[in-house]
């Protein structure tokens, strides 16, 4: 029960190219490569579309997607609802 009152820290990045070694297999798209275009403004859209919180763009060069946020540890499934 106390786990279910917790909230769980997400943070995504994605380099405008991609890491060639980690243990994150999603960092090694670049964000162009996961979001198939290389407009920042197409991909704020469908972040904003998909109900996602809105990247940062960081970096010396303001071109690493970045995102930060809190959510619940648990979610209902949506047919069985368990």
């Amino acid at each position: 029960k106390k786990f279910e009152s917790k909230k769980l820290q997400y943070r995504r990045r994605h380099y405008n190219e991609g890491e060639k070694w980690t243990t994150d297999v999603g960092s090694m798209l670049s964000w162009r490569q996961m979001f198939g275009t290389s407009d920042k403004s197409k991909v704020e859209e469908l972040c904003r579309e998909e109900g996602a919180p809105q990247p940062q763009w960081i970096g010396q060069n303001k071109d690493t997607f970045y995102q930060d946020w809190q959510d619940d540890p648990f979610v209902r499934h949506p047919v069985t609802m368990k």
